[in-house]
């Protein structure tokens, strides 16, 4: 994941296939890998995620960390549903 994320930024290139996939890294027991997966999620703007990047951004048994990589995540897709999560978290 990391290579891609450094791909993608330094060429601008995005994996081809079918990315949601990279989704189900979001319930992995390694939280690094939750964060990169969240983070490419968020960069790649794939709007399929937000429903899992919402249930990590709002879960109480989550990691900070992971948490805080759905939020941002949640922010760079810009979905409106997204928008409305992040806006529900900054109330509280």
């Amino acid at each position: 994941l990391r290579a891609i994320l450094t791909a993608q930024r330094r060429r601008n290139t995005r994996p081809e296939g079918e990315l949601s996939e990279v989704t189900r890294l979001l319930s992995a027991p390694q939280p690094d890998i939750v964060r990169l997966a969240a983070e490419c999620l968020g960069l790649w703007k794939l709007a399929a995620a937000v429903p899992a990047l919402q249930g990590l951004a709002t879960s109480a048994e989550a990691l900070e960390g992971s948490r805080l990589a759905a939020v941002q995540a949640l922010a760079e897709v810009g979905e409106a549903s997204g928008r409305e999560t992040l806006q529900t978290l900054a109330a509280k």
